[in-house]
């Protein structure tokens, strides 16, 4: 896997591992041949784990090791505050991916780990975070559920979510192992307890595989418009077999009025889980061109039944 993840011809890499746990693919890591990494810059929070972490620090200089957790924001800000990327370039987003500079992370299998990776797409069209630099190559291990639900395609009955939209708006998507992980016991701890007759999406044993991320170097998501893609997504995949005729008003009162230009192109009959990231595009156009769109487009936005229009005040 590490070979994988880090293959010949790679140098001087300088690499952000999130979760790395006791340190097995840590371990695997340093073991590359050497002029592959450059620096290894390990987030991990746990004392359990840093017993295992903190020695290789001490006989590996290219370790460094911060104490918190990836799901905080600190944790990078951190990283940049002690001069762990200075050394880094910063390169075109046209120029291909970055040669250097990569991230690595095991993803929990909590709510919290499907959280993380929708945020770090989501910061994709703002280029933002380490995507800064340039586009940054990310490969993970994740269970088998997060990455149906991030690689589904149009009319994916059960999975096809924002997530799957907003991961096909942002990146490309590639699976590097998945049976050679398999049976998870053999391969990851914590092992699934022993009286445990059916895994559930988010439990240990849920079976994991190792898959690259890479950014799209088309921007499909302007990013002064992701908080319409946000809202746009949300409202509309609570009912996503419904077709678009019939829930387009989850979008406001009135929204109606945006059907005509979406059957210019083809897409106002659709279900909302067949549209495609190009479809989406399109909604989110015609949303940003509504005099009577929403203001707020928080995550509270239930009630909608009297708000001001950007075009005015409150519609009666």
């Amino acid at each position: 896997m590490a070979d994988l993840f880090v293959p010949e011809g790679s140098k001087d890499k300088v690499i952000v591992e999130a979760f790395p746990g006791p340190g097995q693919l840590t371990r695997s890591l340093l073991a590359l041949p050497k002029e592959r990494i450059k620096k290894l810059i390990i987030l991990e929070q746990e004392p359990k784990y840093l017993d295992y972490l903190l020695p290789l620090a001490e006989l590996d200089p290219r370790v460094k090791i911060i104490p918190v957790t990836a799901l905080e924001w600190d944790a990078f800000a951190r990283i940049e505050q002690q001069g762990l990327l200075d050394d880094v370039e910063v390169i075109d987003w046209d120029q291909g991916v970055h040669p250097t500079l990569q991230f690595i992370s095991h993803l929990p299998i909590t709510v919290y780990g499907e959280q993380l990776i929708a945020q770090l797409l989501r910061l994709v069209p703002s280029r933002s975070w380490l995507h800064k630099f340039g586009r940054i190559k990310m490969n993970y291990l994740l269970s088998q559920y997060v990455w149906e639900r991030l690689n589904a395609p149009p009319s994916h009955t059960t999975m096809r979510c924002k997530l799957s939209v907003m991961a096909s708006a942002t990146a490309s998507l590639k699976p590097l192992m998945d049976e050679e992980l398999r049976p998870f016991a053999k391969h990851f701890h914590p092992t699934p307890p022993k009286n445990s007759t059916k895994v559930t999406n988010r439990q240990v044993g849920n079976p994991f595989l190792a898959i690259e991320i890479i950014p799209l170097e088309e921007r499909i998501i302007d990013e002064t418009k992701l908080e319409m893609w946000d809202y746009c997504c949300r409202r509309l995949f609570v009912r996503k077999a419904t077709p678009l005729t019939k829930c387009i008003e989850d979008l406001g009162p009135g929204a109606k009025s945006l059907l005509p230009k979406l059957k210019e192109f083809k897409i106002d009959d659709k279900a909302v889980r067949d549209l495609t990231v190009y479809d989406w595009a399109e909604i989110v156009k015609a949303f940003d061109a509504w005099p009577f769109a929403p203001k707020d487009l928080g995550i509270n936005d239930g009630k909608l039944d009297d708000y001001g229009g950007r075009g005015g005040g409150p519609r009666y």
